[in-house]
């Protein structure tokens, strides 16, 4: 009879909450942006021998006033995606308490889902995983924060590198979506000025020839919302293997607002 259970050890936790404060490009703000930064570096092992293990590495950048708890909390969530949004309380919990939720929550779904693989086929090796967040957040000339979240992800020795952008208009205390910026995001004429600087960038001729190359092979052009915002810019940031071969990493595509 198979036993259904598998040891899990927590061997290096640590959550450091630093403050810091961001200077603002000229003509921003009237003030500096005061931000504190929850490190976290912890790992857990699934099996006695030869389990799978899981390092997981944050360094997540927050508005240090208090007034801005709520947005602290759509921002981590926005980053993490946790499925714990239906769980707790997101009125009156820290950020830090949010991103232990989301590790106590992460480490769990692991545990389950390699406890049972390890249990029942430990013959199988090792399976390994290294998730590394790092954030970073500053104004641009239009007083619009752009928060920016760089991932490196290793999962049995192949990275994976991608950037997730969030937009925050601080007077409104929200994220601002594509809507807010552009007033119909999927209008011919604006993603045609998308496919139009990929052309260039890639050395394509047309959308045709766009697609012979290996994008938007299995979807249309689109706009994501994943982007910043710059003064007269609008970077999309596409992701490892969202409109092309994940062997051509990232992809950014920059057009006038």
């Amino acid at each position: 009879m198979i036993r259904r259970s598998a040891h899990i050890g927590v061997f290096a936790l640590l959550i450091v909450v630093m403050s810091m404060t961001v200077c603002c490009k000229h003509g921003a703000a009237n003030k500096p942006l005061l931000v504190d930064s929850v490190v976290v570096d912890t790992s857990t092992v699934v099996g006695k021998n030869n389990g799978a293990h899981y390092h997981l590495s944050l360094n997540i950048k927050t508005l240090a006033d208090s007034t801005y708890r709520g947005l602290n909390i759509a921002l981590i969530d926005s980053l993490l995606t946790p499925n714990i949004v239906d769980l707790y309380d997101t009125v009156s919990i820290s950020p830090r308490e949010r991103i232990e939720q989301y590790i106590k929550s992460n480490f769990a779904a692991y545990k389950a889902f390699y406890g049972t693989v390890y249990a029942e086929e430990p013959q199988n090796g090792t399976a390994s995983t290294d998730y590394n967040l790092t954030t970073a957040m500053e104004y641009n000339d239009d007083g619009i924060v752009n928060y920016t979240g760089t991932v490196e992800s290793v999962q049995n020795g192949q990275t994976t590198t991608y950037t997730t952008a969030l937009n925050i208009n601080l007077e409104q205390r929200r994220i601002l979506s594509l809507s807010d910026v552009v007033p119909n995001p999927s209008d011919e004429k604006f993603i045609g000025d998308i496919v139009k600087h990929l052309c260039k960038q890639v050395g394509a001729n047309d959308q045709a020839s766009l697609e012979s190359a290996g994008y938007f092979t299995h979807t249309p052009p689109y706009a994501p919302e994943n982007f910043i915002l710059g003064s007269n810019t609008i970077t999309f940031i596409y992701i490892p293997g969202e409109i092309a071969d994940r062997e051509k990493g990232e992809i950014r595509v920059s057009i006038s607002r």
